[in-house]
């Protein structure tokens, strides 16, 4: 079953318990380069990883044609329009929390996908969230920050799409010319930019 895309763009914000907040991008990651990828800043690395059939880095003005709020340069973008989770894992640190900003392909709609985070400290289960752009802010390609905190510290994320917008209505069209928003199928996951 083929799966209509939901693009995701994302800036990485990681806090290693103890230590300041660290920004993630991946500006200097030359276009194109295909997941798993190692980076690290201010001392800390990241391993990125993806199910499905992975994803690689790209430019979201050359990939989707615009750059939605808060977004510049490069991003992770899935490799095909089929289910992929983001796994971030980081080997030799410990976070206390975690911040994604994603941009759900949505076209003109009133609602927005969900989005879920979980955590892990080394295979042991430490918690999950969820986050939905509010309706008053959906749209085209609106902008969210999935987030997750713990005191018992994690160093492995999984970032999925969990459900797509709960009522997908499409605004500014004329009657009949219909817009699929978000996957096309139930249970599809995003494109991650």
């Amino acid at each position: 079953m083929r799966i209509l895309p939901c693009l995701m763009l994302i800036a990485l914000l990681c806090r290693p318990a103890h230590a300041d907040t660290i920004l993630f991008d991946f500006n200097n990651t030359p276009i194109h380069t295909p997941l798993p990828l190692d980076l690290t800043f201010s001392g800390v690395t990241a391993h990125f990883s993806a199910t499905g059939q992975g994803m690689s880095i790209q430019d979201p003005t050359q990939s989707i044609g615009l750059l939605p709020a808060g977004f510049g340069d490069l991003c992770i973008s899935p490799n095909s329009v089929f289910a992929a989770d983001l796994i971030v894992d980081f080997p030799q640190t410990m976070l206390s929390s975690f911040s994604i900003l994603y941009a759900p392909q949505e076209l003109a709609t009133d609602s927005s996908a969900t989005m879920r985070v979980t955590a892990f400290e080394n295979g042991t289960f430490v918690g999950t969230n969820t986050y939905q752009v509010p309706a008053s802010q959906a749209g085209t390609w609106p902008t969210g920050t999935l987030s997750i905190s713990s005191a018992q510290g994690f160093n492995h994320i999984v970032v999925h799409y969990d459900s797509p917008p709960p009522a997908s209505q499409t605004r500014g069209h004329r009657p009949g010319g219909s817009h699929t928003t978000g996957p096309a199928a139930r249970g599809g996951r995003p494109r991650l930019l």
